[in-house]
């Protein structure tokens, strides 16, 4: 049971460390940390939502919570290498929106 505990503070770490480098890679491709990490916030809490709204389903309610965790990582993970190469094309997404000098309320 302990090497349980472990895996989930070694992820819980992990977790809160990749928050960190997505609230400045997000800030670097849209040029606004404040934007970028109400974002990740935003991201963060729709994750648990859905997740706990998937989990109530079925098949999923019937599988095991370590088989979950392991479909949990790797989903991050799909998701995490997509979302870095769609970087770019997101901060030339909100230049385009935004223009050469946006307006207070579009920021």
């Amino acid at each position: 049971m302990s090497r349980l505990y472990l895996i989930f503070v070694l992820s819980g770490i992990a977790g809160l460390g990749y928050q960190f480098v997505w609230t400045r890679l997000i800030g670097l491709a849209i040029g606004h940390e404040y934007a970028s990490l109400l974002g990740v916030i935003g991201a963060f809490f729709a994750g648990l939502s859905l997740s706990s709204w998937l989990t109530e389903r079925s098949p999923l309610s019937r599988m095991s919570g370590a088989l979950l965790y392991a479909i949990a990582e790797m989903v991050v993970a799909v998701t995490s290498v997509a979302a870095y190469n769609l970087l770019p094309s997101m901060g030339r997404l909100c230049a385009w929106i935004l223009g050469e000098t946006p307006a207070a309320a579009l920021q």
